[in-house]
């Protein structure tokens, strides 16, 4: 479950296409800023704080 991947742009816009959800990690106000449509904000930090409880 540890495992990351990289992935070029056309690989993300299929994988979105095909029903995977975009999960932007930035803060708020970046993703305010300049959000990719169909993005969801979860900041990191909330993130964090869910896997250390």
């Amino acid at each position: 479950m540890n495992q990351r991947q990289l992935i070029v742009c056309e690989e993300a816009r299929q994988l979105v296409a095909d029903g995977a959800h975009l999960v932007d990690v930035r803060t708020p106000r970046e993703y305010a800023r300049d959000a990719l449509p169909g993005a969801v904000n979860v900041p990191l930090q909330n993130l964090l704080v869910g896997v250390q409880q």
